[in-house]
């Protein structure tokens, strides 16, 4: 009967000391992917493996390309370019930054047929830096004003933790 008590005791002693060793920590700084500074002119600055224009409003650009604009950041595996209806379709490996939020997918639909862009993302992980608020959504459509998620979960801890 003693031995089993003395094990007990040895065992509450031994959890307690573990638990003591564990802290939340909610101050880490990491974002989704590096932060991109924005253009600092009116400029598309536009980079690709390579490019091809099929008719004479579509562009296809493929392999590690990026948009860069003073209102946007932009990359994935292709993107494509219909200028006449003035939208973007990205696939693979998405990336997408303005001044508030970093978005990152598989794939996104961009239109810029009204004063803001109009960005929507299915399959995400997002973030706001400066808000330190993360988490993945099923989609996400950002019309720079607001945004508008379905399926969402969100954290206010640090990129990949789960503790809260």
């Amino acid at each position: 009967m003693k031995r089993s008590i003395i094990l007990c005791l040895l065992a509450l002693v031994s959890a307690t000391s573990n638990a003591q060793d564990y802290r939340f920590n909610c101050q880490d700084a990491s974002l989704l992917f590096p932060k991109q500074s924005l253009s600092t002119n009116e400029n598309l600055d536009v980079v690709a493996d390579y490019s091809e224009v099929s008719k004479s409003d579509r562009y296809l650009l493929t392999g590690n390309v990026s948009l860069n604009s003073s209102a946007y950041f932009l990359a994935a595996d292709d993107i494509q370019i219909q200028k006449t209806h003035k939208t973007l379709t990205a696939k693979g490996h998405v990336k997408y930054q303005d001044n508030e939020l970093m978005l990152t997918g598989e794939s996104a639909l961009v239109n810029g047929q009204t004063d803001h862009n109009k960005v929507t993302l299915q399959q995400l992980s997002f973030h706001y830096p400066e808000h330190k608020i993360n988490g993945k959504a099923g989609q996400v459509v950002h019309t720079g004003a607001n945004q508008v998620f379905d399926s969402v979960s969100y954290s206010l801890c640090p990129i990949g933790n789960t503790d809260w």
